[in-house]
């Protein structure tokens, strides 16, 4: 399983997550003509230790809607569900050591009228 497939795993159980998207998450880009709100995904670098089995990806999860509170919980959910997370990712599962929140930042876009929030996440795992 890729880190990829076990975010998605991941998040798709999330309750916290889930009650505010559905099953409105994806890999990289919205569909064109998606309901909000709704989360993206991608991994932005993928470094890994040149002699221990274990990588350090960030990642980036964009929480997307149409009012600026409901990206705010979103995120705040998100930064919740991967701070400090231990444990099996997905199934069969990323062996996660870490999970580390990095940063957020708030952004608008006049001309679609939408909120994203990247949250930056860094997920240390066993390779």
């Amino acid at each position: 399983m890729t880190i990829e497939e076990a975010i998605y795993s991941y998040l798709s159980g999330e309750a916290g997550i889930t009650t505010i998207v559905g099953d409105r998450i994806y890999p990289m880009i919205l569909p064109q003509d998606t309901d909000y709100p709704a989360l993206t995904y991608f991994r932005v670098s993928g470094p890994e230790h040149h002699d221990k089995d274990v990588a350090f990806p960030r990642i980036q999860i964009s929480c997307w809607a149409e009012k600026y509170e409901e990206a705010k919980a979103l995120a705040g959910e998100v930064k919740a569900a991967f701070q400090r997370f231990k444990g099996t990712m997905g199934d069969p599962g990323v062996a996660v050591i870490q999970g580390v929140f990095m940063n957020d930042l708030d952004l608008y876009d006049n001309e679609t009228k939408v909120y994203q929030i990247p949250v930056d996440i860094k997920l240390i795992h066993r390779k």
